[in-house]
Formats: C-alpha cells, sequence, structure tokens
C-alpha cells in the first residue's frame, strides 16, 4: 500500500509485532501448563532451597540491576524434594511480577523459613498492591487485575498460574495478601 505515509505503515507494523508476541508468549505458557502438569516423579529431588532462590535473585538483578533485593534465611541451607527448575521457574515468574508492579527501582523481601514439616517462602514487594475483589483471583488462568496494562505489559493471565500449578505439583499452597499503594506478599508452604 504506497500511499500510506510511512508514519502509519510503521505503526501498524509495530502494532502486529507486538500481537505476534503476545500471541507466541501465550502459546509458550499453555504449552508450559500442559507439560507441568506433567511432569514425571523422576524429576523430583533433593534440592537446596537457599541456593535455588540465590540463583534467582542473581538472574533476576541481571535484568533489572537496580532493584533492591534482600534475602533473609533461617538457615544457610534447606533441602526440601522437589523440581529445581520447574520451581526456580514459579520463583522467577514471582520476582518478575514484584519488578512489574513496582515503581523504580522496585524492593523485593523474600524470606524463607525451615519449620519442622514444612518450608515457607514469602515474597514481598512494595509495589501497587492488588484491589482487594482481585485478590481471590488472581491464580485463575487468564485473569488480569488490570486488562490495559496486562496487554501493554504482554500479559495474558497465566502467570499465577503457572506459579500455583508448579506449587501445588510439589504438594504446596500458595496464597497473596496485598494492600493498594502498599504492596503484595505471596506466601507458598512446601512439605519439607
Amino acid at each position: 500500500m504506497p500511499e500510506l505515509p510511512p508514519e502509519m505503515i510503521s505503526d501498524m507494523t509495530e502494532k502486529i509485532v507486538r500481537n505476534c508476541q503476545r500471541m507466541e508468549s501465550l502459546v509458550k505458557n499453555l504449552l508450559t501448563l500442559a507439560d507441568i502438569e506433567n511432569i514425571p516423579e523422576t524429576n523430583f529431588q533433593s534440592a537446596d532451597l537457599v541456593l535455588l532462590i540465590d540463583n534467582c535473585k542473581h538472574l533476576l538483578l541481571s535484568v533489572h540491576p537496580a532493584v533492591h533485593f534482600n534475602f533473609e534465611k533461617s538457615s544457610d541451607k534447606i533441602m526440601i524434594h522437589a523440581d529445581a527448575d520447574l520451581l526456580e521457574l514459579a520463583i522467577i515468574n514471582l520476582l518478575e511480577n514484584a519488578v512489574k508492579y513496582s515503581s523504580a527501582p522496585a524492593q523485593i523481601t523474600v524470606s524463607l523459613e525451615e519449620q519442622s514439616q514444612e518450608v515457607t517462602i514469602k515474597i514481598s514487594d512494595k509495589g501497587i498492591g492488588i484491589p482487594p475483589d482481585d485478590v481471590d483471583h488472581i491464580f485463575e488462568r487468564f485473569y488480569t487485575v488490570d486488562k490495559a496494562r496486562s496487554r501493554r505489559l504482554g500479559g495474558a493471565g497465566l502467570g499465577l498460574s503457572i506459579v500455583k500449578t508448579i506449587i501445588q505439583k510439589h504438594g504446596g499452597t500458595i496464597r497473596a495478601t496485598s494492600t493498594l499503594q502498599v504492596g503484595t506478599t505471596f506466601i507458598i508452604s512446601l512439605p519439607k
């Protein structure tokens, strides 16, 4: 269409590329969900949560170096039976959300506490928070709190669903508490 101005062609091309990237992300997330639900028990081995969270911290800081990251742990080594790659995916997803929904520089605190029968991981941010009516729905597939923001950032409402599926695959639970303009905390409980 040579009669269209170059700015319009550029704008249309940009929208097409953005939507293609969004569709690619959606398909990848759906495939990830299907894979998680069919992970064999042989993928689960002894894993050190302290080391795993340290790895997540370094991955996050390599992409977002300005983030203020605080890691509190009850022990220098906390072992659980897990698929380390899957658990890392879940934690990275929560950390990325903490950055995405916080003003720069994001302030994130991860606390890891070992009890006799379980381990608790808390991931807290000082971000925009989640409205009270939405907190109970954020783990549902395709649920997004802010539709316009999700579209702009490429979200499809599957990230937290993937996180919940991973945690459940490990025999654990996840929940969230949040206060608008104060921040959000995700609480994960995993059996030892």
